[in-house]
């Protein structure tokens, strides 16, 4: 047939062929222009910005030379793909050799804040597993890194799985599933929103890691986030208060789909390198971590939601009263109407408890846990899918550790509490050591034998030898728990049923360790440091801790210093070593340093609050008030719920004279931390600075209250109670502050003026004197010691110290005024003159050196016209300073005014200041060293009426 063909036919043919060929070509210069030219493009576009040196390496791991010598390091912006550039989380600073030695094992550790160890890693399940193998495998050099993160779930997990498999690990260890619905992709997150698809969330990751992603971030990514209502600042798990996700929520499905999956390619990653993965079960508190939200069914009518309430509160109200049997039949009923609210499920777990019966308990905190519609708890299905990917593959090399089940069979009738949990998953440090003792004994068959061949078989170590080993002291376990009640006065946590109660608990616990760690405490805390860090190649943690605590509680910056610098030398990529050595350097009062060190570690993660915030108040130290108050604002704008950071912008404000910025700063510190005790100081500080003494010993008071041990708090009580008069307080606030810090000589010397001013000279004297031996170059000591001692009479000595204040500060008004008011009394008018002239020029609105001139002129004779008319002008003036209701200034203005002639103003004017006196209910009035009775200024009354001026008797 075919050899019959027409040529026609035949013509057909080829054109067919040549059609088909068209078209070949066509689809493939369409699959060119829309697929393989832009990838082209944006490979060219990749390697142009790298080429230029745009952007900065998003890997896990960095590599560089440290001291001479190759090294894998810790990349501090690791995170920023995944939360953005502002909300980066931060990384455990690791330093590896480049090239592992024959006789290292190492082990990385993956998941999130739990696995991380968070309050403190120095304490969580990875470094305790560390101590374990130590000890167990004595000759094999153990490398657990530490690569958990804070928030992050299986989809970043996954990616630093991939990379750590080139950093040639012997095991990779996965305790995770806390984060699944909150964490990036997740259906409860504030970050990227969920997609259906796995291979789209690992396209867009991969895209964000380049250099072009970071452009396109760079230019859009501010906008982007607002136009998805993304967070711009990091407030914790109160950002995911909006996102409750009910346990019918069909994208739980997809979450759960995107775990296995995740956690079966994080398996085969590792054998593909040949390395273990122990994957462990997750454990969480049930029996006192109750649920964040509560929601009730879809599809409850009305009139079921009234009756459900009704039973409920009944239920409520008989399990407050004790009568719990009763109350779990009122909650039965509110079960069997809608069982899907979580409080409901938790109040039955109670109950049943109560009752005696742990299984229904356990069950019962088990489903609040699983219904809980904020869901930051790995529940049972998370649960679950762990034990089926890792459950029975041992020969794949693959490992289930139970972490779970163990911390079950440890707790109080099999349900976990705060005897391992300080919150919802966060471990105490006897929590750490069962997750760590589980993740070793499952691990310890999977070493390479080099390491098995160690093993000497010895009983594991205990809890408390891992402790001493550590070290963990009372003092860390002091500041963990002010880490976890800073998070505990957060919402979502106070929103939660027995909040109260569990963090009374833990605050009489931290008291009772703070007592415990004072004093001699501390110095055993630090002894067993420091033979740890003799005892051999002391770990990074060790030498962190010790240096923290040397910094913060023991007041050694110094050697706080010491430590930082050798860290800093270790892990130059780490921002978290930077930022102390900063700070012990600006303890030391070497602001440059630390400005120094602070502008490295901005260098190498932009946006950190506190190191802003570090940095603005060195930089205000330094006299640069604009640097400084650019970077106070900045360290705001990240985290504007700090009270910390506004009450530094306020400090920094203040010194550049913004007062009213300031103020408004120090009060919102006060306003989001009242108990901020340093907020409520500055703030009435810079009232006082304001004149406004009275809402300034408020604040001053709440300072006090916030922090009784603290002597400046007192001393600025009794300044403002002073200003108000109320001598008899401020002597008491200065009484204690003295109590508290007896060697201060500003105390000493302003009790001693409020002293004098009481009357109380010889009193007062004892302290100025005390003042000026602390002190011997202060001015203003020795001018209140030369007021108490002339107030006492004791004219000679007290003119030596006057003429010492003028001597050490020539500009020193009031020193004036006493130098020429002893003058006055001795007769020598034209000293006196001299001094008040002097001190009218130094300060035109002293009202001492106007009332005293204007009573030297006024009162003393010979004298003229021009004498006369110039003491009124100066005793109108001092009136007008002092007000109308002052008897001194009225007392001088009325002689001025009878000196002038002027005799019916002068009698005005003495009535009125006679009026004043005694409505004061006073005999004498004081200004300065200047002394006046009621008793002399009737007689002068009576002189005016009979039309004659007053000369003073020192004449």
């Amino acid at each position: 047939m075919a050899a019959n063909r027409t040529e026609a036919e035949d013509g057909n043919a080829a054109a067919d062929a040549h059609a088909r060929i068209g078209a070949g070509k066509l689809w493939a210069f369409r699959l060119i222009a829309v697929v393989v030219l832009p990838i082209a493009l944006l490979a060219l576009l990749e390697l142009g910005l790298r080429v230029g040196g745009y952007g900065i390496p998003l890997g896990f791991a960095l590599r560089d030379d440290v001291e001479g010598e190759p090294r894998i390091l810790s990349n501090p912006r690791y995170t920023q793909p995944f939360f953005g550039p502002l909300l980066a989380r931060p990384i455990r600073p690791f330093s590896l050799p480049a090239k592992k030695g024959p006789e290292t094992v190492r082990i990385i550790v993956l998941g999130g804040s739990a696995a991380q160890g968070v309050p403190e890693p120095a304490f969580g399940m990875a470094r305790i597993l560390e101590t374990l193998l130590e000890d167990q495998c004595p000759g094999t050099r153990f490398e657990v890194v530490n690569a958990a993160i804070t928030a992050i779930n299986s989809h970043v997990v996954l990616g630093i799985a991939r990379e750590c498999t080139d950093l040639e690990p012997d095991a990779m260890v996965l305790y995770l599933g806390n984060n699944e619905v909150v964490g990036p992709y997740g259906p409860g997150t504030v970050f990227d929103p969920l997609a259906s698809g796995r291979l789209l969330i690992r396209a867009a990751l991969a895209a964000k890691r380049t250099r072009v992603g970071q452009l396109l971030e760079n230019a859009f990514g501010e906008h982007l986030a607002r136009g998805a209502e993304r967070p711009t600042v990091w407030r914790g798990m109160r950002m995911f208060l909006e996102n409750r996700i009910r346990l019918s929520d069909p994208r739980l499905e997809t979450t759960y789909e995107h775990f296995e999956d995740n956690l079966e390619d994080i398996c085969r990653a590792g054998r593909r390198a040949g390395v273990p993965v122990i994957v462990s079960t997750v454990g969480v508190n049930l029996k006192d971590s109750s649920p964040f939200a509560s929601l009730h069914r879809t599809g409850l009518t009305a009139r079921d939601s009234t009756e459900w309430e009704r039973v409920y509160e009944e239920g409520s109200a008989r399990q407050s009263q004790g009568r719990v049997r009763e109350a779990v039949g009122y909650y039965e009923e509110a079960e069997a109407i809608d069982g899907e609210y979580a409080d409901l499920a938790f109040r039955l777990a109670q109950c049943h408890e109560a009752l005696g019966d742990p299984e229904r308990a356990r069950a019962h905190y088990e489903k609040a846990r699983d219904l809980d519609a904020l869901r930051f708890r790995a529940d049972s299905r998370i649960n679950e899918i762990i034990r089926r990917v890792a459950g029975g593959r041992t020969a794949e090399g693959i490992y289930l550790a139970d972490s779970e089940r163990r911390l079950r069979a440890a707790s109080p009738k099999g349900i976990p509490g705060r005897d391992l949990f300080d919150e919802h998953v966060h471990l105490r440090f006897r929590g750490n050591y069962l997750v760590a003792r589980t993740l070793y004994e499952t691990l310890l068959p999977a070493l390479p034998a080099r390491a098995r061949q160690k093993a000497t078989g010895r009983p594991v170590l205990t809890q408390e030898a891992c402790a001493q080993r550590l070290p963990f002291t009372p003092v860390d376990r002091h500041d963990a728990l002010e880490t976890i009640l800073t998070m505990l006065e957060q919402p979502p946590f106070t929103n939660r049923m027995g909040h109260d109660r569990g963090v009374a608990e833990l605050s009489a616990e931290w008291a009772a360790l703070g007592k415990q760690t004072a004093g001699r405490g501390l110095e055993e805390a630090l002894a067993t440091y420091e033979r740890v860090l003799q005892s051999g190649d002391a770990h990074p943690f060790v030498r962190h801790r010790y240096a923290q605590i040397q910094l913060q509680h023991a007041g050694r910056p110094e050697v706080a210093e010491a430590e930082f610098r050798r860290l800093v030398r270790s892990f130059p990529s780490s921002n978290r070593y930077l930022l102390g050595l900063g700070r012990a350097l600006a303890e030391q009062g070497k602001s440059a340093e630390a400005v120094e060190c602070f502008e490295r570690s901005l260098r190498l993660v932009p946006h950190q609050a506190a190191v802003h915030s570090n940095l603005g108040a060195e930089l205000t130290d330094l006299g640069e008030p604009g640097r400084a108050v650019e970077h106070l604002a900045r360290a705001v704008d990240l985290e504007p719920d700090n009270a910390a950071f506004h009450n530094n912008l306020a400090t920094g404000l203040l010194k550049s004279g913004e007062h009213e910025r300031a103020l408004a700063h120090f009060r919102m510190a006060v306003e989001i931390d009242p108990t901020d005790a340093l907020a409520q100081n500055n703030l009435g500080a810079a009232l006082l600075q304001q004149g406004e003494p009275a809402p300034a010993r408020e604040h001053f008071g709440r300072a006090v209250a916030a922090d009784p041990e603290n002597a400046l708090y007192h001393h600025n009580l009794g300044r403002a109670l002073a200003l108000l008069q109320q001598s008899d307080a401020a002597v008491g606030s200065y009484r204690r502050a003295l109590a508290l810090n007896p060697e201060d000589a500003e105390t000493h010397r302003r009790l001693g003026l409020t002293l004098i001013r009481s009357g109380r000279a010889a009193e007062a004297a004892s302290h100025c004197g005390e003042a000026v031996r602390l002190s011997p170059a202060s001015p203003a000591a020795h001018y209140c010691l030369g007021l108490a001692l002339l107030r006492m009479g004791e004219e000679e000595e007290g003119l030596v110290h006057c003429r010492t204040a003028v001597r050490l500060r020539p500009g020193f008004a009031e020193a004036h005024c006493a130098v020429a008011t002893v003058g006055a009394w001795r007769g020598d008018v034209d000293q006196a003159s001299r001094s008040y002239e002097t001190a009218l020029r130094l300060r035109p609105e002293s009202v001492r050196a106007l009332n005293g001139l204007a009573w030297l002129l006024a009162t003393r004779t010979p004298r003229t016209a021009e004498d006369t008319n110039r003491a009124v002008r100066l005793a109108e003036r001092a009136c007008r300073l002092r007000g109308q209701e002052e008897p001194v200034s009225l007392d001088t203005l009325a002689a001025a005014y009878a000196a002038a002639g002027r005799f019916p103003e002068a009698v005005t004017t003495q009535e009125k200041a006679i009026r004043v006196a005694e409505a004061g209910g006073k005999r004498e009035y004081v200004l300065g060293i200047q002394k006046r009775d009621l008793q002399g200024m009737r007689i002068r009354l009576t002189l005016y009426q009979a039309g004659r001026p007053y000369r003073d008797p020192a004449e």
